[in-house]
């Protein structure tokens, strides 16, 4: 087992470093964007992408994370080949049912420039599709060509391509419209996705699914799309916190407070980098394990992913606070509001870090239903909280109800994994362990974990150890 949480942290602190440079690309994006588009526009640029985010992670109906159990667990070829051409099949009529009711929407907002959320719903059109097929490429390249490979596309080259487009279209004088900036987006993530296949497993698979694509009949897409549902919620839970909180502010404060949230948004979420990247790759360990019935395993291995995430978190955290009135100056007059909302939105985050990786952990152990009631139950809660708060105290009541929320939910999903799985979902507090287990020598801590009664002695956890044993 050292020798594969060594290569997935090696992975991991890779493909953050990618992660990294594209956090700070998309910041130069937002910061380009709305200096060039002006508060009303760009609150309205931000709503658009939100909704479509949602419509690209809901259209696989949660079939692309069966995929990647599949992809982290099986070696057939044709099977593998099969799944990818089932989960986009799904995603595609999803898709074109949206894209008629949306490009409904579209029509009335290109004839009445009202400044409601109808014309964001109808602008939506323009990225769906694009954004939906490069979320699924990402999910089916991460088990075959590692987190590193499958993210460099839409982290770095697309966001740097969109700065070049989008300073170039201010000094040439080009109209600054949402739709105008929406429609170069969607052009360029078509292009570089396409570009993106030539990668030879990705190339491989993505033809052989091709050809089954013809032979797939409705009942077993039911099927497979049965199979997927329960992991539904758990993808639209986690883009409502991270992207479609935009959405909600737009509703309750209007375009130019969803400006500022959209703005501050991308700054709070830099120390949740390196938590994104350790859901994906460790989303194949815990998927391997669990089958295998090793918990310790998974238990260990937890921990360690908790660790890598908080750590650099908190360093990230402190960082911003410290560089916050150079921010200040950065994203300029228009958006002073933004200093007074980072500091709870910081908050929020953290307390994601410092569970670790709840979500992968959910996902691959068998307890996706509970996570989906549990979230359907938070993300009430937390929409009813920030709506509120937004009606009270404009954006800034907005940031706190986003703080008291991850805390609520956090707590609970943490709680919930050590009763059912009997995994502590927190970092070690000694950061030897972490640093002994990314460059392992002579000693390492697995030494010590060469039986079961060894491991649950290093661990204090009186949990069980095999999936047999567990609830």
């Amino acid at each position: 087992m050292a020798h594969h949480i060594k290569l997935i942290l090696r992975d991991t602190f890779t493909a953050m470093i990618v992660r990294i440079c594209g956090a700070g690309l998309v910041l130069v994006v937002s910061l380009l964007a709305s200096r060039w588009l002006g508060p009303a526009e760009f609150g309205r640029y931000t709503s658009t992408i939100a909704i479509g985010v949602f419509v690209a992670t809901m259209s696989p109906l949660g079939t692309d994370k069966v995929l990647v159990r599949i992809l982290s667990t099986d070696s057939d070829d044709a099977l593998i080949c099969r799944s990818l051409a089932k989960t986009h099949a799904c995603a595609f009529i999803v898709c074109a049912g949206l894209f008629v009711l949306t490009g409904l929407s579209c029509l009335i907002s290109f004839s009445h420039d009202s400044g409601t959320l109808a014309e964001a719903f109808g602008m939506s059109t323009l990225v769906m599709l694009p954004l939906t097929v490069s979320l699924l490429r990402q999910w089916a390249a991460i088990p075959l060509i590692g987190t590193r490979k499958a993210i460099f596309p839409e982290q770095i080259i697309v966001p740097a391509v969109f700065s070049i487009c989008l300073i170039a279209g201010h000094f040439t004088g080009t109209p600054a419209t949402a739709r105008f900036v929406l429609s170069i987006y969607a052009l360029i993530l078509s292009v570089v996705w396409v570009l993106s296949l030539k990668a030879e497993k990705l190339q491989s698979i993505y033809a052989g699914a091709l050809t089954q694509m013809r032979t797939l009949r409705l009942k077993e897409l039911i099927e497979f799309a049965n199979a997927g549902l329960p992991f539904l919620a758990i993808s639209l839970g986690t883009v409502w916190v991270q992207s479609f909180m935009s959405l909600t502010v737009a509703a309750s404060c209007g375009f130019e407070s969803a400006a500022v949230f959209a703005l501050a948004l991308p700054i709070a979420t830099v120390p949740a980098m390196s938590l994104g990247i350790i859901n994906l790759s460790f989303i194949s360990r815990f998927a391997v394990d669990y089958k295998a019935g090793d918990l310790c395993s998974a238990r260990h291995a937890g921990r360690i992913a908790a660790s890598a995430s908080f750590y650099p978190a908190l360093a990230a955290t402190l960082a911003i606070l410290l560089l916050l009135p150079v921010i200040m100056k950065v994203v300029g007059p228009e958006y002073t509001r933004v200093g007074n909302i980072l500091p709870p939105l910081l908050l929020g985050v953290m307390m994601d870090c410092m569970a670790g990786p709840t979500t992968p952990v959910m996902q691959t152990m068998n307890m996706q239903n509970f996570y989906a009631r549990s979230l359907i139950i938070c993300v009430s809660i937390q929409i009813g909280i920030t709506w509120l708060a937004g009606m009270i105290a404009d954006v800034e009541g907005v940031a706190l109800g986003f703080a008291m929320s991850r805390v609520l939910w956090n707590a609970t999903i943490a709680t919930a994994i050590f009763r059912q799985r009997g995994l502590v979902m927190l970092p070690y507090w000694n950061l030897s362990v972490l640093f002994r287990n990314m460059f392992p020598g002579d000693r390492s801590i697995f030494d010590s974990l060469r039986s079961p009664n060894a491991q649950l002695n290093h661990f204090s956890l009186s949990a069980p150890r095999s999936v047999q044993d567990a609830p």
